[in-house]
């Protein structure tokens, strides 16, 4: 047997790869807020927090959803 332990390993690359924000809000808000991402076709809160702050900090250039990323200056799309 393998003494592999995947969910460990993505735990331990995430933990060493990425850093993490907490945002707090109201709890009557949660369902309109996660009903508006979802409408607008994000797949993920996180996504749609993402697209959010690329749109302020780079005016909009980019547009980024899951793997798809959208440039702004030949609006050519990348997946992956």
């Amino acid at each position: 047997m393998s003494d592999f332990n995947q969910t460990k390993y993505i735990q331990e690359y995430k933990k060493e790869k990425y850093s993490r924000a907490v945002i707090d809000f109201k709890k009557d808000e949660k369902e309109a807020i996660t009903k508006h991402w979802k409408n607008k076709g994000f797949k993920s809160f996180t996504d749609y927090i993402r697209y959010l702050i690329d749109k302020d900090m780079n005016g909009g250039k980019n547009i980024s959803v899951g793997d798809i990323v959208q440039s702004g200056k030949d609006n050519s799309i990348n997946i992956g």
